[in-house]
């Protein structure tokens, strides 16, 4: 009996390590399953970053090129305005002469009987080499008003698509 006793010693101890063993697999299995699980989380959320970073891209993309475009407008503006006040500098000269202008131009700028504000020669020459030595800026407080508008306005896309994003 004592070979039967030995031999079922020797079967249940190769059972148990098989059984050790096999707990061994199967633990290692779940370990490589949560790897694999958080290494494909991380891939998705990489994807969502890049997406993201691209639609911020193309977003600050498109407000910085209306921004630019904002002032490129407004220096066409403000040459226009700079053409406009010399334009009428020198009608005024005209029409104060009374030289160089046709009788329909010179009853042109006439305002029914309002009088103007009239420049002396002087105020004129001032008002020349201020706009020339300083630039329009100070004196044109329409054309930094609309500047300021359209900054305001580029600020608000800005905020507006920084809060698209955010939500």
């Amino acid at each position: 009996m004592n070979w039967r006793l030995i031999l079922a010693g020797i079967v249940l101890v190769a059972v148990a390590a098989a059984g050790w063993h096999y707990r061994a697999v199967l633990a290692e299995r779940d370990a490589a399953s949560q790897r694999a699980a958080a290494a494909e989380t991380v891939v998705v959320a990489e994807k969502a970053a890049r997406a993201k970073e691209q639609s911020t891209a193309k977003s600050d993309a498109s407000a910085a090129a209306a921004y630019q475009e904002g002032l490129e407008n407004g220096k066409v503006e403000l040459q226009g305005a700079i053409a406009r006040l010399r334009a009428q500098l020198r009608l005024r000269d005209q029409l104060a002469d009374g030289s160089n202008l046709p009788a329909a131009a010179a009853g042109a700028g006439e305002h029914n009987g309002e009088a103007g504000a009239e420049f002396s020669e002087a105020q004129r020459a001032k008002l020349a080499e201020a706009l020339e030595r300083f630039g329009v800026e100070q004196y044109a407080i329409a054309g930094d008003s609309d500047n300021a508008a359209k900054k305001l306005g580029t600020c608000q896309v800005i905020l507006a698509t920084g809060r698209a994003r955010a939500e």
